[in-house]
């Protein structure tokens, strides 16, 4: 009898520990979820492009054209978002003083 209630006392124990640890799952996720949900797609898809630029032009030593064919896109469309994320601006203005 006394076996039985221990495993009965342990058992309670591991279901509370379990929907403890559910709980704290359930917590987590609202809370990811929430903060993806405050990112916006064209967010994230701005800071991927300028990345992949600038690295396309360091990878071709500043060459616009090459860049360009790197990303597989044509030179003109480089040339509107190098614009567009002013990139390079830092640099052109470091090197004119």
């Amino acid at each position: 009898m006394q076996d039985a209630t221990a495993n009965l006392n342990s058992s309670t124990q591991n279901d509370e520990e379990q929907n403890a640890w559910y709980n704290a799952l359930i917590e987590m996720g609202e809370e990811w979820s929430k903060a993806f949900d405050q990112r916006k797609l064209a967010d994230e898809v701005e800071h991927l492009e300028q990345g992949r630029i600038r690295d396309a032009l360091t990878m071709s030593d500043g060459n616009k054209t090459h860049a360009a064919n790197y990303l597989g896109i044509g030179r003109t469309l480089l040339l509107h978002k190098i614009k567009k994320y002013n990139i390079g601006s830092e640099d052109d203005a470091s090197s004119n003083t």
